[in-house]
């Protein structure tokens, strides 16, 4: 029986997702969060597809039989509906991502201002867009209690019109955002097979398991993984890993009350953290900085303060260093190689008795902090300080535990 308005109203979040048929593919899918999904159910080459189509009541049952009829309409013209969806998303993700020019401008004014070459006041069409908040600024801006510079580098100096370029380290104080459970509710149908709620049974803590890019190993197998979404972070998981840790599958409605306490509770106190910024003029420097990490953010404090840059990554610092030859900057402390290896997977030198590199491996499903470049000679000095070898395809291979990188590393550095 085709759906009415007053059905559609009556209709009632149970523990797991259910769909009631409208006409013709279209059906809207209730979950466990009282969302109502409307979805058009199709069928390509003997393949069935779906399309989103949107929530209700915003999406209305009219608006809703519309689309899915223009749907039916492309695919007896051979279209995929649902692909075209994709391509259109994707086109407008690119498009909205081509700010460097704004970003690029703001620079050229700033620095030609600051060597008397353009006039400090701000033009009138970047005036009036700034009013009606349809400037494009092209970078992030971060809203921070209060910051403090404690190292100033000079990376370059222009030989032409003298503007520098710096390198700017800050001590940032800030209050956490965590991701709200209402971002969550938009983002993943909680309590589907996409999206299970789980519990840490020893922490406490809630996170919820979304699917995660595969791995593959070094013998070629697939390594399934998912990821476990929580307030303040989120790590990917491999699937054995998750059998053997202590997070366990929960209901809905316990789910989503311990998510709200975890963020009530991670907002509550200020963190303070380092941030790196090259700031100044960056486009003759923009290819020489570490290239994995993009992004050029705004720091704007209660006070007022601001400053602009492009972040570089504690990881990434000993690389800066010696690319534009700074003796003053140093690369991270051995107490936090492991933690940013293991989170970038980029590998770093370790100063010991050997020149090591600490580098992040993959071994039986297993993420694990791998050294190379020790003399085989030493390997029971190293035992001894907290390694551990394992033989694999007939090569001896050094490791670091995870658990206590934060004290071997400094030992091996001693």
């Amino acid at each position: 029986m085709p759906l009415t308005d007053t059905r559609l109203r009556a209709l009632k979040p149970k523990d797991k997702p259910y769909k009631v048929t409208d006409e013709r593919g279209l059906y809207v899918e209730v979950t466990p969060t009282g969302g109502k999904l409307w979805r058009f159910r199709y069928r390509i080459g003997g393949a069935q597809k779906k399309l989103c189509i949107g929530s209700y009541p915003e999406i209305s049952l009219k608006q809703a039989r519309d689309v899915a009829y223009e749907a039916r309409r492309a695919v007896a013209s051979g279209g995929d509906p649902a692909f075209e969806k994709r391509k259109r998303k994707i086109r407008a993700e690119f498009l909205s991502a081509q700010t460097f020019e704004a970003v690029a401008r703001e620079y050229i004014e700033q620095m030609m201002v600051q060597n008397g070459r353009a006039d400090r006041r701000i033009p009138w069409s970047r005036r009036s867009a700034r009013e009606a908040g349809t400037l494009d600024q092209g970078l992030e801006t971060v809203r921070v209690d209060h910051f403090t510079i404690f190292a100033d580098e000079l990376l370059r100096t222009d030989p032409v019109i003298g503007a520098e370029t710096r390198l700017v380290s800050l001590e940032v104080t800030r209050h956490l955002r965590p991701l709200r459970l209402k971002r969550l509710v938009r983002m993943h149908e909680i309590g589907s097979s996409h999206a299970i709620p789980m519990r840490n049974a020893r922490s406490g803590k809630v996170a919820l398991s979304v699917p995660a890019r595969r791995l593959i190993a070094d013998d070629g197998a697939v390594i399934e993984r998912r990821r476990l979404l929580r307030p303040l972070n989120s790590a990917n998981w491999t699937l054995e890993a998750i059998g053997e840790s202590q997070w366990e599958e929960i209901g809905v409605t316990a789910f989503t009350s311990a998510w709200r306490a975890e963020e009530v509770e991670a907002a509550k106190s200020p963190v303070t953290e380092l941030v790196h910024l090259a700031t100044g003029l960056l486009l003759p420097v923009w290819k020489r900085l570490p290239g994995d990490h993009v992004r050029v953010t705004r720091l704007v404090a209660e006070d007022g303060q601001t400053i602009i840059g492009r972040e570089v990554l504690d990881v990434d610092l000993a690389a800066v260093a010696e690319t534009f030859g700074l003796s003053v900057v140093t690369g991270p402390s051995a107490e936090m190689i492991g933690d940013l290896v293991i989170a970038s997977g980029k590998p770093l030198g370790l100063a010991s008795h050997d020149a090591l590199t600490v580098k992040r491996s993959l071994v039986g499903g297993e993420q694990r902090l791998e050294l190379t470049g020790f003399s085989p000679d030493r390997l029971d000095w190293y035992k001894n300080k907290g390694c551990f070898t394992e033989i694999i395809r007939y090569r001896t291979r050094l490791f670091v535990p995870v658990s206590v990188a934060s004290s071997v590393l400094p030992a091996l550095a001693a």
